[in-house]
């Protein structure tokens, strides 16, 4: 179970620099009302969890809640927001 977790937490950190490329190249550039924290956090998590486990995910309560909670850090958004 290490492992997974080591192997996961590893392809997160990879695969970050593009996630938040993609997400928050340039935030004024987006309208408010388009895009919400949940949004921002959901869109996120499906990047990340497509790249990491190469499945797309409708609902983000089925992906761990490690990679939740490391995720929202990296957005400075609260899990809860989902």
């Amino acid at each position: 179970m290490r492992a997974d977790a080591q192997r996961l937490y590893r392809a997160l950190v990879l695969v970050w620099a593009r996630v938040e490329r993609v997400l928050v190249s340039d935030p004024s550039s987006i309208p408010e009302e388009v895009i919400t924290d949940a949004q921002r956090l959901y869109r996120a998590l499906v990047l990340v969890w497509a790249r990491v486990e190469r499945v797309l995910v409708s609902d983000p309560s089925s992906i761990p809640e490690e990679v939740i909670t490391h995720v929202s850090k990296q957005l400075s958004l609260k899990p809860s927001v989902l």
